[in-house]
């Protein structure tokens, strides 16, 4: 599903956070690939602001990449130790200092793998399967369409972090249902 933005706010959040996915992109080596995904990009598709920036990113060449040109960004922090299982190998987080992005964190998350492999099949909520690459088009999956149109909110895997993260999310999408993973429904006659 190719997804269009409507709303001023959106759009000019969406321009100032691919200006940062290009920057990386350029900076990365040749084998570098990088995309945004997840929730700024389900805010900016139902039509507000973001409150942050995930750039996903996976270098065969060096699986331990750090970004270096991003002098006007704040450094937050580094995080290496947490994220030992799974496909995220680190994580260097800022905030933005001006612009549509101001007071925003950034953070850029080193994969050992493709990330569009992760946002596509092992994204555990369908709402979150959602993504931009350096082209500037956004797209999502089926089960983020669906889980769109309808306004449910499908758990598309049991990953024990799932409740952590839903907690973030439900409060500020309280207009959908949930429907936890595997769930199938009371029959009625």
């Amino acid at each position: 599903m190719r997804i269009k933005l409507t709303e001023g706010i959106a759009k000019v959040q969406k321009k100032s956070a691919l200006r940062l996915l290009r920057k990386l992109k350029s900076e990365l080596p040749p084998d570098g690939i990088c995309y945004i995904s997840g929730g700024s990009l389900r805010d900016f598709h139902h039509g507000w602001g973001c409150r942050d920036i995930d750039i996903f990113y996976h270098v065969p060449s060096d699986p331990f990449y750090k970004p270096k040109s991003f002098g006007k960004l704040e450094t937050l922090g580094e995080y290496t130790e947490y994220y030992k299982n799974g496909n995220i190998l680190s994580v260097y987080e800022y905030k933005c200092t001006h612009g549509a992005l101001k007071y925003r964190p950034v953070q850029f998350i080193c994969m050992n793998e493709d990330p569009l492999n992760v946002i596509q099949c092992d994204f555990p909520i369908s709402l979150s399967r959602i993504w931009m690459g350096v082209d500037g088009k956004i797209f999502g999956t089926d089960e983020y369409e669906i889980s769109y149109n309808h306004r449910i909110i499908h758990e598309e895997s049991n990953a024990t972090w799932n409740y952590t993260y839903l907690n973030k999310i439900l409060g500020r999408y309280s207009e959908y249902c949930f429907m936890p993973h595997g769930w199938k429904g009371k029959r009625t006659a």
